[in-house]
């Protein structure tokens, strides 16, 4: 970050000048606003939250933040947790709703990446690697999701799809 001095005031710069990955940063804050009441941000969620924030540094911020995303969804219960994905415990029941409300049916590779994207530990070494189209698929149904789920387009996605 840079630090600027004009007429005795002082500026902060960002180094990050993508408006693509600020848009996506306004999403992933936004998605946070929606999900959780300030009172009611457990220690898992300001964590995750965090380690996000470290790793977009460095990292895909598009990527990072489909990944906190599903997280986040997780976190709030309105999907199962990533041990559920794994001993298939509610998960066709999960299915069957998602494609319900958001009118999209989710492909085999999306529905084997989703233990592996709720399960990620931020800082690991190794990303999550996907196919492109698994990402913009996992893209598409949470922005649709969320969108069922708050009852409500984020403006930040809006503002994200008119870039």
């Amino acid at each position: 970050m840079k630090v600027t001095q004009i007429d005795g005031s002082y500026v902060v710069e960002s180094l990050d000048t993508n408006l693509d990955n600020i848009a996506y940063a306004a999403v992933a804050s936004e998605l946070i606003q929606e999900l959780f009441a300030s009172y009611d941000v457990d220690r898992n969620v300001f964590n995750t939250v965090v380690n996000y924030s470290k790793s977009i540094r460095q990292r895909n911020v598009r990527l990072g933040t489909i990944i906190l995303g599903w997280q986040m969804l997780s976190l709030a219960g309105i999907m199962p947790q990533h041990e559920a994905f794994n001993t298939g415990d509610g998960i066709d029941l999960f299915w069957n709703e998602l494609r319900i409300h958001t009118h999209m049916n989710p492909s085999l590779s999306l529905r084997n990446a989703m233990p592996t994207i709720l399960a990620y530990q931020w800082g690991d070494a190794a990303p999550i690697e996907l196919p492109g189209t698994v990402w913009k698929e996992l893209e598409r149904l949470l922005f649709s999701y969320c969108e069922q789920e708050i009852g409500k387009q984020l403006q930040s996605v809006k503002f994200l799809m008119s870039l």
